[in-house]
């Protein structure tokens, strides 16, 4: 999209990556305030990145009826925002917080109540002697805010709602990251970076139209892994590669994935399932001593197969996994001879693995595995020759290899540290 005359957008630059760099509006395009006295109107709006995408400032000029044209600008470090009025008053507006913000205009926590898909839907502080509403925010399914219904104003400077993404309140657009987006339309604004993996979705579609189930995180793919109200699980890594996951991620779900989630190849095959465009359901089965596998990946809902290229697709993948029987089985090695090796691909590295690191280090490992089969293509595709040509195709090679690779950069992951 170059222009949207519609809302005085007269023309849009982008960079090499897609992303506007300069705005120009329609100056008799009118903005009136609540009260109709003062015309404000757009006149430019300039966006610089880094190199890969990330945004570090923009400068947005603006005037107001009969008056010269006035300049602010933000600039954005790490979570921390700063703004640069007209008159070159510099402010440091607020940084971010595990729970919300803290304002330092007001010198004042706040507070935000999130939903499932990330969006804030209250703000709140502390006034001294409880707690006060700050902001309330109602959205329509594709993500336009509600107006008009209560007297709440908010914090001007905070513009993260739907999605927790950044409102550009000069266009209604918000800043996914790759791309922005048009709540009002339920669009994007150019092509997604990804399209060839969605051949059967229109580029510029919002979560594949599916908007209570899907969010997508910076504006590439939709991301599912099943939560406990069987919606999206999400989650955001730290610098120190540990995981901050949405509210709705389970028990077991934070456990399997935070132990994916220390080697390349773990997180690799974790995004890959929370990319999925079906369903992953984790649960963890403590009871079942007897059970003939570790784990178990089932699909409980038909596969579908595209009969010309013999591709299948899951629209449902739940894993399952035995924590007493491979407790039960470690416990038997352990008691075995000394030097005793059991047959098993991978099988005495995860033997090591739980006798130094712990059983949630082998399920993780384990998790690996059977996240391959439950979201490889190529896994997948020979699981379909078997099931509709009587192949007795290998489906172990693939996710055998994989966790031998996670076990691998494990091993190497602690010497390193024992080194150091």
């Amino acid at each position: 999209m170059i222009n949207q005359i519609d809302k005085g957008i007269l023309n849009i630059d982008y960079n090499f990556l897609n992303l506007p760099k300069k705005l120009t509006f329609n100056q008799a395009y009118i903005i009136r305030n609540s009260n109709g006295t003062t015309e404000e109107r757009n006149v430019r709006t300039n966006y610089s990145y880094r190199a890969d995408g990330t945004k570090l400032r923009k400068a947005y000029t603006s005037y107001f009826k009969n008056q010269t044209e006035r300049t602010t600008t933000t600039d954005y470090l790490d979570g921390f925002q700063y703004t640069v009025n007209y008159l070159n008053a510099a402010m440091l507006e607020f940084i971010p917080t595990a729970e919300g913000y803290f304002n330092f205009k007001d010198n004042t926590y706040i507070y935000n109540y999130t939903d499932h898909l990330g969006n804030v839907r209250l703000s709140y502080f502390n006034n001294g002697t409880s707690a006060e509403v700050l902001e309330e925010n109602n959205y329509y399914p594709f993500g336009l805010k509600h107006q008009g219904y209560n007297a709440n104003g908010g914090n001007p400077a905070y513009k993260y709602q739907y999605n927790g993404k950044e409102l550009q309140e000069e266009t209604g657009m918000y800043d996914y990251g790759a791309r922005f987006y048009m709540p009002d339309i339920g669009r994007w604004g150019v092509i997604d970076p990804l399209a060839e993996k969605y051949r059967r979705w229109s580029p510029y579609n919002y979560v594949m139209n599916n908007t209570i189930r899907f969010i997508d995180p910076d504006g590439r793919q939709p991301e599912w892994i099943v939560g406990k109200d069987g919606k999206a699980v999400t989650y955001k890594q730290n610098k120190d590669g540990s995981l901050i996951w949405s509210k709705n991620a389970t028990a077991d779900t934070k456990r399997i994935g935070d132990e994916m989630a220390k080697t390349k190849t773990g997180l690799s095959r974790l995004n890959k399932m929370r990319d999925a465009k079906h369903g992953v359901e984790i649960e963890i089965n403590k009871t079942a001593k007897d059970a003939g596998n570790w784990a178990e990946t089932t699909h409980p809902k038909k596969l579908g197969r595209n009969e010309k290229t013999g591709e299948v697709t899951s629209n449902y993948a739940k894993i399952e996994f035995f924590e007493a029987r491979i407790e039960k089985r470690m416990e038997e090695h352990k008691a075995a001879p000394e030097g005793t090796k059991f047959i098993g691909a991978n099988y005495n590295e995860l033997y090591d693995l739980w006798t130094n690191e712990g059983m949630s280090a082998v399920l993780g490992s384990i998790g690996v595995h059977e996240g391959n089969h439950a979201t490889d293509p190529a896994n997948l595709k020979l699981l379909g020759e078997n099931i509709a040509k009587g192949k007795n195709n290998d489906l172990e090679k693939g996710p055998d290899a994989e966790e031998g690779k996670h076990l691998k950069e494990l091993n190497e992951k602690k010497q390193k540290n024992e080194t150091n």
